[in-house]
């Protein structure tokens, strides 16, 4: 049986939100604050493991062998490395935890032992695509779970995918095909999957942060992050990440016949988001046919 101090272990939020949806800008933010500490690693994947999702899913393999056969599980492999021989140990320990030991619910709260004491997270943005069972699963893990969403023109979003992914160029053809894809309609279903996050955990534990909010008024999103998760102001400095770029995709304007394809497709998204949200969402029209950068 576990301790009281041992089930205390966990997550106090998680940010989750479409792929290129500024879930690194806000996890970037936080960073800075004193009241908050991150883990070395900023997606875990714990939770969409099961091979029926289409994100990252190496911890769906029990063996560690297996495993390495996924070139991002090599990746943070190497990171383990690197900390060993390199940094002089810096997160070896948490990493040795993390890459050989079981995988289980037990693991998943031994990842946030060094960071007890402070309010600590994990940003996957893939959790976005899970199913009510495994939604419920994590409530009834961690009850006073707050969930971080993070919303973007999915019009932006998608193009901003294509680049990031080496996919600029892709054929009329090919994109319409894609569309279809889980990996493009599930990530720009947001309302969809507002309702099943919000049907587990209510509505006062799920906070939305627009990410055109945070390019064009960082400090407006940082108060709205102070007041969800009930810490203290961001020190002035600390402002100074909402400004940086990361994980920043080539800056290329989006071919004509490709934006018309993205504006018809997510038109439905688009109108369903500014009824049951507002919020930034109902400039997003100004934007419409505009060259989504």
């Amino acid at each position: 049986m576990k301790n009281t101090a041992e089930l205390r272990y966990g997550p106090s939020f998680l940010i989750i939100g479409a792929h290129r949806g500024g879930t690194t800008g806000i996890h970037q933010l936080l960073r800075k604050h004193p009241q908050l500490k991150d883990l070395p690693e900023k997606e875990i994947h714990y939770f969409d493991r099961d091979q029926k999702y289409s994100s990252p899913s190496h911890f769906a393999e029990s063996s560690f062998f297996k495993r390495f056969k996924d070139s991002s599980f090599r990746e943070i492999f190497q990171r383990l490395l690197k900390n060993l021989f390199i940094e002089g140990a810096g997160n070896f320990f948490w990493y040795r935890k993390f890459v050989f030991k079981k995988i289980s619910d037990d693991w998943y709260r031994q990842l946030f032992k060094h960071v007890h004491g402070f309010k600590s997270w994990e940003a996957t943005p893939a959790y976005s695509l899970l199913e009510l069972e495994d939604i419920q699963k994590i409530k009834n893990l961690f009850p006073e779970l707050k969930v971080i969403f993070s919303l973007r023109n999915p019009i932006d979003r998608s193009w901003s995918h294509l680049r990031y992914t080496g996919r600029k160029k892709i054929s009329p053809h090919k994109l319409a095909m894609l569309l279809k894809s889980p990996e493009f309609s599930q990530r720009n279903a947001y309302c969809a999957t507002l309702e099943k996050w919000e049907s587990i955990f209510g509505k006062d534990q799920v906070l939305k942060v627009f990410f055109e909010d945070f390019e064009s008024s960082p400090q407006k999103v940082a108060e709205q992050l102070s007041h969800f998760l009930k810490i203290e102001a961001f020190p002035e400095g600390a402002l100074i990440a909402s400004y940086e770029r990361f994980n920043a995709s080539a800056e290329l304007d989006c071919p004509a016949e490709i934006r018309q394809m993205l504006a018809e497709n997510l038109k439905d998204e688009i109108q369903r988001v500014r009824s049951r949200i507002g919020g930034r969402s109902l400039e997003w029209n100004d934007t419409f046919g505009a060259p989504p950068r």
